[in-house]
């Protein structure tokens, strides 16, 4: 797939507009989700460790809201687990961190990174999440409070979100 060149900037301006969308367009398009956790981790090896961690939360975040935990880790994104624990210590979220630390616990306390191999281990221990799931959307019922969770998380930190350059994107078909 041809590769599109985007130019973005992330500044001050745009941090305290607090459109966390934009302030995080820059490292979500660059985030290579699809491959293996070395190419994801290569994909944001420009950016900072805060913007690497508040992509890893994002990811974790959508896909619960999308289909639950099983969704998480079935999905390729499931790799980067250790990556949203981190970033909900760092982001003072610890609620959401004790929901997929408990989830992780469930398949074993340290799930295989490769997808196929997390979903043979996801079958063959039955795992279940409907409860922690059920907790995760409490949580989430309180949207405005996650937002200003982030953007704290941001504004405490602004220079570590700057960006000025280009993001290669593969272009949809």
């Amino acid at each position: 797939m041809p590769l599109k060149t985007i130019h973005l900037k992330v500044d001050e301006t745009i941090i305290a507009a607090g459109d966390v969308e934009q302030i995080m367009e820059p490292f979500w398009l660059a985030a290579e989700v699809s491959g293996s956790l070395l190419e994801y981790e290569e994909s944001l090896r420009p950016f900072s460790t805060s913007q690497r961690l508040l992509c890893a939360f994002q990811w974790y975040v959508s896909e619960v809201l999308n289909g639950g935990h099983v969704q998480f880790f079935s999905n390729s994104t499931g790799m980067l687990w250790q990556h949203p624990l981190k970033a909900c210590e760092a982001m003072e979220m610890p609620e959401r961190g004790a929901l997929l630390q408990a989830a992780v616990d469930r398949l074993g306390g340290d799930p295989p990174t490769e997808t196929e191999a997390r979903n043979d281990l996801m079958e063959s221990l039955d795992a279940v999440f409907g409860d922690l799931d059920d907790r995760f959307y409490d949580l989430a019922k309180g949207e405005a409070e996650l937002t200003t969770s982030v953007l704290k998380f941001i504004r405490s930190r602004p220079t570590d979100f700057h960006f000025a350059g280009v993001v290669q994107v593969r272009e949809s078909a």
